[in-house]
């Protein structure tokens, strides 16, 4: 028998061997029932309906509005960066169009092929030349 110490907060620590028996680290989710004068203490799996109910109370912490704030600030700046990178992209296939249609030795269709852009574009391209 192992004997752990309530502090007056009802924090306690599971003595080591306890600990070890029961294959428990810390971190992990811990269930309590209550039988007459025992109390019954397991690890908590995703099946457990105070698991949930305990996972659930401890992710309020990330809907507070400035976690909330900042998600959105990170989707943005994500988007951002997708939408600069799709113009960047697409600037250097309009340059490679142009250097390919000053080369002359493609086909606008070739031309379009090789840079995905549209066969319009490459016309629109070869008009402005």
């Amino acid at each position: 028998m192992e004997l752990a110490r309530l502090t007056a907060s009802g924090r306690m620590t599971l003595p080591k061997a306890i600990r070890k028996a029961a294959g428990l680290r810390g971190g992990e989710t811990l269930t309590f029932a209550v039988e007459g004068d025992r109390v019954i203490v397991r690890k908590a799996t995703p099946d457990d309906e105070t698991w949930r109910e305990a996972l659930s109370a401890t992710l309020s912490e990330w809907t507070s509005p400035e976690d909330a704030t900042r998600r959105g600030l990170e989707h943005g700046l994500q988007q951002g960066l997708q939408q600069g990178l799709k113009e960047g992209g697409q600037a250097v296939m309009l340059r490679l169009a142009w250097n390919l249609l000053d080369l002359g030795v493609l086909t606008d269709e070739q031309i379009a092929r090789a840079t995905e852009l549209t066969l319009e574009e490459v016309r629109a391209l070869r008009a402005a030349q």
